[in-house]
């Protein structure tokens, strides 16, 4: 999940997480882009990666469906969005959507999205940290790294029965993260 050694941790269910989470994204963008006035200049671009089809890998993808619809007010903040429930990045495409990102958006500090397997008191949780995300190490793919930074949801455990976790998170709970990583994603 991290290239990291270092987390936070904020639960979904903290009446100020979408504050909180707002807040990191902001320091993130101005600790990276130095002069305080460049700061909103600074493009941030939200990586969101998962699939629908197993319920508990859909965070990225809600997340993604949920910010198309402010595609507008976004933009004018400098924040672009790639990944969504029609346009999914998974397994089959992250190498090639990574890239095109990449090109379309040079200087922009990129937030990879995904769901992850934590421990059994993590669940429910976004973890977040400065350095790229390693997409599918729950399942043991060999992905490239993405991101500059990165944000899992805690959605199962990990364990022998990776999969099965992901199979069986709650789609409730899944959405719910979802939609306060997107509101926090427009606090920016």
């Amino acid at each position: 999940m991290t290239n990291s050694d270092f987390c936070n941790y904020v639960p979904f269910t903290h009446p100020r997480a979408a504050e909180l989470l707002a807040g990191h994204f902001r320091a993130w963008r101005e600790a990276k882009s130095g002069h305080p006035a460049a700061q909103e200049n600074r493009a941030l671009v939200f990586f969101c990666i998962g699939t629908v089809n197993v319920p508990g890998d859909s965070l990225g993808p809600l997340v993604g469906e949920a910010l198309t619809r402010r595609a507008a007010l976004l933009q004018a903040k400098s924040v672009f969005v790639t990944g969504s429930v029609r346009e999914p990045i998974h397994a089959l495409n992250l190498a090639e959507r990574y890239t095109f990102t990449r090109q379309q958006h040079p200087d922009a500090l990129i937030v990879a999205v995904d769901a992850g397997l934590g421990l059994h008191g993590q669940v429910g949780s976004f973890a977040m940290w400065e350095g790229s995300l390693s997409p599918g190490i729950a399942l043991d793919k060999d992905l490239p790294p993405v991101g500059d930074f990165g944000i899992a949801g805690i959605v199962g455990t990990c364990g022998s029965e990776s999969f099965q976790a992901l199979q069986n998170a709650s789609p409730r709970m899944v959405k719910k993260m979802a939609d306060r990583i997107a509101h926090a994603i427009c606090r920016i």
